[in-house]
């Protein structure tokens, strides 16, 4: 299995490959990984909520347990 810093390094700049993507390709990336922007103009922030789907863990002896995602309110807003 591969490093996850390599797999990482090898996607290249991220930040220019999604600066030019198509629009409606880029809002399907972001929606496939439970992603949810929302621009604010009058403060120049953009709220990123991250939904990602609910996932259930099998441990040694068969335990499982679910891991609940942050809800809306722990998003974080980023400077644009």
């Amino acid at each position: 299995m591969a490093d996850p810093r390599t797999l990482i390094e090898g996607l290249g700049d991220m930040v220019a490959v999604l600066s030019s993507a198509d629009p409606q390709k880029r809002a399907e990336l972001f929606e496939a990984l439970g992603l949810r922007l929302t621009w604010h103009p009058d403060d120049k922030k953009v709220l990123v909520e991250a939904q990602p789907a609910r996932v259930l863990i099998s441990g040694v002896g068969g335990g499982t347990c679910t891991l609940t995602p942050p809800t809306p309110a722990e998003g974080f807003f980023l400077a644009a």
